[in-house]
């Protein structure tokens, strides 16, 4: 959209905005991301869970985490 825009802006003169170190930094940054929150994620501290039991009464009965709700998401995630 904002190449677009840039270029509607400047009578359709095939400028390009962003250089190749910028595409370079934008596509690797964004890309390594998931990895690097994939790596570092971590469970709930079982202190935590005990804490606010409340929090978690849905999940302990089963309800959130079902087939249904997997095919739920997986459907909004490709579509």
């Amino acid at each position: 959209m904002i190449q677009a825009t840039f270029t509607v802006m400047f009578y359709f003169v095939t400028i390009p905005i962003y250089n190749g170190f910028l595409m370079l930094g934008y596509s690797t940054i964004y890309t390594s991301l998931p990895v690097f929150s994939l790596v570092f994620d971590e469970d709930a501290d079982v202190i935590a869970i005990l804490s606010y039991p409340p929090l978690y009464k849905t999940l302990q009965k089963g309800r959130n985490m079902n087939l249904k709700t997997f095919m739920v998401w997986l459907f909004k995630s490709i579509f």
